[in-house]
């Protein structure tokens, strides 16, 4: 259970937020950098094709790091930021074959999606530093309610995690739940050890304590996995603690 009381997101905490995001980032690139490095030690040196998407995604990897390095989290550009880490995960699509569905290679991918997701949340705290009527979304959004506000954080999060572990991460908003569910990925679903639902869980349960935050209303969230046979799901029931 997840409890999120209606205190409002505070220009010294986001800023707190933003600095804790860039320190995320950072060690998130480091993960997917060398994950990425021990996956071009094991390729087939006639590869040319993977060593070469591999290369460019490492060298990518090792320019943002050396970019945000100089940098505090005020100082950053957040929306340059997002662009660039976009960029950098969406160029795992290019490797193929067998390489591609690896357990190294949808590791070091998921790393570089968390960097992505971090660098937006550091985004969105940034945007509440500069105009701190955003910390709420009755602000920002017109004909507000609690449905199109489940929807706008199911979306936000399909945004940001849109890849976890070779799956791909479907959000949808309902009128009293989020459901989250991860299809058409690997079937093996203790590729690593751990679950992947469970490891997305844990996010989920990070990002809800966030984003409920802006309604304004003290919530109470259950959040809870449904494994099985795939598609697995996270459902996240949703209740107003207050009124």
């Amino acid at each position: 259970m997840v409890l999120v009381t209606a205190k409002l997101i505070c220009i010294d905490e986001a800023k707190q937020v933003s600095s804790n995001c860039l320190l995320e980032l950072a060690q998130r690139l480091k993960d997917a950098s060398d994950g990425v490095h021990d996956i071009i030690l094991k390729v087939d040196k006639d590869d040319i094709h993977n060593l070469a998407a591999l290369n460019s995604i490492k060298d990518s990897l090792e320019g943002l790091s050396k970019y945000i390095r100089g940098f505090s989290a005020e100082q950053v550009d957040a929306k340059d930021l997002v662009i660039r880490a976009k960029t950098i995960y969406t160029l795992f699509e290019q490797i193929d074959g067998d390489l591609r569905l690896k357990t190294s290679t949808l590791l070091a991918e998921t790393n570089m999606v968390l960097a992505y997701a971090s660098a937006r949340w550091l985004a969105d705290a940034a945007s509440i530093i500069e105009d701190p009527k955003r910390a709420l979304s009755i602000n920002t959004v017109e004909d507000w309610s609690f449905l199109g506000e489940f929807e706008r954080i199911a979306a936000e999060f399909q945004t940001r995690i849109p890849l976890f572990l070779g799956y791909r991460v479907r959000a949808e908003g309902r009128h009293t739940e989020i459901i989250i569910s991860l299809k058409d990925g690997p079937r093996d679903k203790d590729m690593t050890g751990v679950s992947p639902l469970e490891q997305l869980k844990k996010e989920v349960e990070k990002f809800l304590a966030w984003e409920l935050r802006k309604t304004g209303w003290t919530m109470n969230c259950d959040v809870y996995a449904i494994g099985g046979s795939p598609p697995w799901a996270i459902v996240c029931e949703i209740k107003v603690a207050d009124r």
